[in-house]
C-alpha cells in the first residue's frame, strides 16, 4: 500500500489523500483516516468517532477468474452469510466506463443492504463490486441509516475515484462474460451485457414483530396519557379501565404495569398517538389482500401501527392492530420490507402507459395477466407509488393523463436511497 504522503493522519480535513493498494487506487477526503486491519487491502474510518457506530470503508480483493455477474451474485449471497438476517435492498449497475468517459458498459455493481446492528439500530452498507479477470475487488462502506445523508455522498465520491490496477481490456472482458451465475436473459438483452438473475435471490422477511392490540386498547392508552399525575413522568389508566380486557392487552404489550401506570414505552406510544401525525404511511396490496402501516414519531423513535402483511396470516378481527416501537435507524428497513423492496432490474414495459382497467387487472392478479404487487409510501419527504412486476422489476405508476397511467422504471437503488432518508428526517 502506498500513500501520497508519509503522514496521512497529519493532513487537514479538507485535503484529499491518494492511496494505492495491490489491485486498486483511490482517493479519500481528510475527514477519513486509515486503520490497519489484517486481510484487508485498505480500511478507512472517520476521524470523528460518533456514539453508536463509527462509519468505515473496507477495500478487499479475492483471487477469482469468474466474471462480473458471478462476482455480483457472490457478493449478494455473502451479505446474509456474513451478517445473519441481512436485508438486501438493491443491486444496480455501477458504470466506471462512464466516469472515465468511455462507453456505457457497466464495469461494476453497487449493492445496498441493511443488517441488524443490535436491538435498537440497523447498519447500512453500500458495497461496490468489480471483476478484473484475476480478482474480485470489493469496496464496502458502512454507517447507520441516520448517518447516511451526511456520509453517503462521501462514500460515493470515494467509490467513483477508484481505479483498478488491471488493464482496462481485462476489466471490460470480465464485465461482458458469462460464468456460473444464472443470467437474466431479458434484462441482459436490454443493456447488451450479461446481468445476473436477481429473481433467484432469496429475500429474508423483515416484518417488524409486535403485540396484537385492539383499537379499544389504544384508545384506553390515550385516556391514560391524558390523566398524568402531577410530577409523574407517565400517565395512569382511569380506575374504570384498570381491570378490563383493554388494560390486560396494554400490560401484555409492556405499556402498562399492574397498577395501571404507563411505562416509558407506553408513555412514548401515547405521546405518538396523541399527536396523531404519521411520519410514514405505507400501503401494500397483493391481489385481494391489502395492508397499511403507519409510523408515528416520538422522542425515542417511532411507534409502528400496522395491519397483518399479506405474507402473514390475517388477524382475527378488523379491530386488531400489530404495534411495536422502532428506532429511526430501523425505520427504513421496516418500510422496505413492508413494500417488498429487494434487488431487481427495472426496465420499461412494452408500453410506457397503461389503461386503468388493465392496471387493475394486474393488481387483482386476474388469470391470464402477470400479477403485480402494489405499493404506496407517503412521507413529508415525498411520495412513491408503483408496482413490482416479476418480469420488469419496480415500476412507477403516474396519475392518469388522457385516460392512461404513465409507467416508468423505478430502479430499486433509487427507491432504497429515498427510503434511507427517513432515518434522518
Amino acid at each position: 500500500m502506498r500513500f501520497s504522503t508519509e503522514d496521512a493522519s497529519a493532513r487537514g480535513a479538507a485535503d484529499v489523500v491518494e492511496v494505492e493498494t495491490p489491485h486498486a487506487a483511490l482517493r479519500y477526503p481528510g475527514t477519513f483516516e486509515p486503520m490497519r486491519v489484517d486481510a484487508a487491502d485498505l480500511v478507512l474510518v472517520t476521524r470523528d468517532d460518533p456514539p453508536g457506530f463509527r462509519p468505515n470503508l473496507v477495500l478487499t480483493s479475492v483471487l477469482s477468474t469468474a466474471p462480473l455477474p458471478d462476482a455480483a451474485m457472490s457478493a449478494l449471497l455473502a451479505a446474509p452469510a456474513q451478517h445473519p438476517a441481512a436485508r438486501v435492498l438493491s443491486c444496480d449497475l455501477w458504470d466506471l466506463a462512464d466516469v472515465e468517459g468511455g462507453d456505457d458498459t457497466a464495469l461494476g455493481r453497487r449493492i445496498v443492504f441493511l443488517y441488524r446492528g443490535d436491538d435498537t439500530r440497523d447498519v447500512l452498507v453500500h458495497k461496490w463490486v468489480w471483476a478484473t479477470g484475476q480478482h474480485h475487488v470489493h469496496l464496502s462502506a458502512s454507517c447507520l441509516p441516520s448517518q447516511a445523508e451526511a456520509l453517503v455522498p462521501a462514500f460515493t465520491w470515494i467509490a467513483r475515484s477508484l481505479r483498478l490496477s488491471a488493464p482496462d481490456a481485462a476489466v471490460r472482458a470480465a464485465a461482458v462474460a458469462t460464468g456460473a451465475a444464472p443470467v437474466d436473459a431479458e434484462a441482459s438483452l436490454g443493456v447488451g451485457v450479461p446481468l445476473e438473475d436477481l429473481g433467484s435471490f432469496p429475500l429474508l422477511s423483515w416484518l417488524c414483530p409486535g403485540s396484537a392490540v385492539t383499537l379499544d386498547a389504544l384508545q384506553a392508552l390515550l385516556d391514560g396519557a391524558s390523566r398524568s399525575r402531577i410530577g409523574a413522568s407517565a400517565g395512569i389508566l382511569p380506575k374504570a379501565l384498570r381491570d378490563t380486557a383493554e388494560a390486560a392487552e396494554l400490560v401484555s404489550a409492556g405499556w402498562l404495569d399492574e397498577r395501571g401506570k404507563l411505562s416509558t414505552p407506553g408513555s412514548d406510544a401515547a405521546t405518538a398517538l396523541a399527536d396523531g401525525t404519521a411520519w410514514v404511511i405505507a400501503k401494500v396490496r397483493r391481489g385481494s389482500r391489502a395492508a397499511l402501516l403507519r409510523a408515528y414519531p416520538h422522542r425515542r423513535g417511532v411507534l409502528v401501527v400496522r395491519d397483518a402483511h399479506p405474507d402473514e396470516s390475517p388477524l382475527d378481527s378488523d379491530r386488531l392492530r400489530i404495534v411495536s416501537h422502532a428506532s429511526n435507524d430501523q425505520l427504513p428497513g421496516l418500510v422496505a420490507a413492508w413494500i417488498g423492496l429487494g434487488p431487481a432490474w427495472s426496465f420499461t414495459p412494452d408500453a410506457d402507459d397503461i389503461d386503468p382497467r388493465d392496471l387493475e387487472s394486474h393488481l387483482a392478479h386476474d388469470p391470464g395477466v402477470e400479477p403485480w404487487d402494489e405499493f404506496l409510501v407517503r412521507t413529508p419527504l415525498g411520495e412513491w407509488y408503483g408496482v413490482r412486476s416479476p418480469s420488469r422489476g419496480f415500476l412507477s405508476i403516474g396519475a392518469p393523463a388522457e385516460g392512461r397511467h404513465p409507467v416508468t422504471p423505478l430502479p430499486s437503488g433509487a427507491l432504497a436511497d429515498a427510503l434511507l432518508r427517513l432515518a434522518s428526517g
